[in-house]
């Protein structure tokens, strides 16, 4: 079974973030009177972006290295996926020459088979590989998308 979608996870983050901006500080407390005004909601959610702003923007130079390991262990995977390519055509090469010499292919069988698994192992690590990729490529992006929310509320709420 697949774990949630980076997508559903990025696009919850982004309305996590949206609905914080949007909650006062104290909402829903019992109100007492003094003789300070309370801020405004725009007031609210200006107080709260620097701290939204900050934690998202740490947060990108994490997720970019994350990407540039993960795009790293891709490269190494299909390395290593076309190695093992190679060395299962040579296994194949073998056995067909053994069957067309006539001879025993117990040996050459056994070689083939053995490369055979080696090669779906490398297929198989290297999709997972992409997979890792292609789900760090989406934290960055929701990461960006939220940093250009925050921004975009900002700039268009705050003195």
């Amino acid at each position: 079974m697949r774990r949630p979608s980076n997508v559903a996870v990025g696009i919850g983050a982004i309305a996590a973030v949206s609905l914080a901006l949007l909650v006062p500080t104290g909402a829903g407390a019992a109100q007492t009177t003094t003789t300070t005004k309370a801020p405004t909601l725009v007031q609210a959610v200006c107080g709260k972006l620097p701290n939204l702003l900050q934690n998202v923007t740490d947060a990108l130079p994490q997720a970019d290295a994350a990407l540039v390991t993960a795009r790293k262990n891709v490269d190494d995977r299909r390395a290593a996926m076309t190695a093992a390519m190679t060395e299962l055509a040579a296994a194949v090469v073998g056995h067909l020459n053994a069957l067309d010499g006539g001879g025993s292919t117990t040996a050459t069988g056994s070689i083939l088979k053995g490369k055979q698994a080696q090669y779906v192992d490398t297929v198989v690590a290297w999709s997972k590989a992409r997979t890792q990729l292609f789900d760090g490529e989406q934290q960055l992006v929701f990461g960006e998308l939220q940093k250009t929310l925050i921004d975009s509320v900002k700039g268009n709420a705050c003195p």
